[in-house]
């Protein structure tokens, strides 16, 4: 396995609560997209809608408890996890009812602007570099903002205080392209539990016949390439 592909196993490694690790197919320099069933919505939306209330009810009770007088510090730990763990599984539901919402045309320098914005750390500097023309997809608004704020949000992460991050769009062929670089040290560095949900980016791209490369940045750590079917 090349430089590439090791770093990418890193990144991975530290995805999935737990530590635990992704399978070796989602482990390559490059995410392609991945074929999804077309009865998926209709299988998956009624009990992802029935997962909803008690997954909240687990939150609460957990939190509650945590909150007990005379609860030892060991016990407090495993409550946050569980809590971690609740959130992380309503995160991935989420995300399953979010594909039911209707795609539309959309800008995707609007959509760098609004997440650099709300990513925005006072401690990391965030570049952005962006064309004077439109870079228009055709897609569902709401996966491809979370899936971009998920990227930018990572790197301001994996690149720490005083670190940098740019974030670039530009229409390359017939994919509209968000590329995003960090200084680093990379994802695979980054603590254990930050969720970096890259599979949910890997996901988002694949619904609009995209893919996520992951490499290394000019700037010393990860560089992180989201791909969408453009609509010029």
């Amino acid at each position: 396995m090349g430089e590439t592909g090791l770093f990418v196993r890193a990144a991975y490694g530290a995805a999935q609560p737990g530590g635990a690790h992704m399978s070796n197919a989602m482990m390559s320099g490059e995410l392609a997209a991945r074929p999804e069933a077309e009865d998926r919505h209709g299988q998956l939306d009624p009990m992802c809608h029935d997962l909803r209330q008690p997954l909240a009810a687990i939150m609460m009770l957990a939190a509650a408890a945590s909150t007990e007088a005379g609860v030892s510090d060991t016990t407090r730990v495993r409550l946050d996890q569980i809590t971690a763990e609740a959130e992380w599984m309503s995160s991935i539901i989420r995300e399953v009812l979010a594909t039911r919402a209707t795609t539309e045309d959309i800008d995707l320098r609007d959509t760098a602007r609004q997440t650099a914005s709300d990513a925005g750390r006072g401690d990391v500097a965030c570049r952005m570099q962006l064309p004077d023309r439109p870079v228009r997809v055709r897609a569902n608004a709401t996966l491809v903002r979370r899936a971009v704020a998920n990227i930018v949000d990572n790197a301001c992460r994996a690149a720490g205080p005083g670190g940098t991050v740019d974030v670039s769009v530009r229409q390359t062929g017939r994919w509209a392209i968000v590329e995003v670089d960090d200084s680093g040290p990379g994802y695979g560095h980054i603590a254990a539990g930050c969720g970096l949900g890259l599979e949910v980016v890997a996901r988002a791209a694949a619904d609009h016949g995209g893919r996520i490369d992951i490499g290394h940045s000019r700037l010393g750590g990860a560089r992180v390439c989201l791909r969408l079917r453009s609509e010029a």
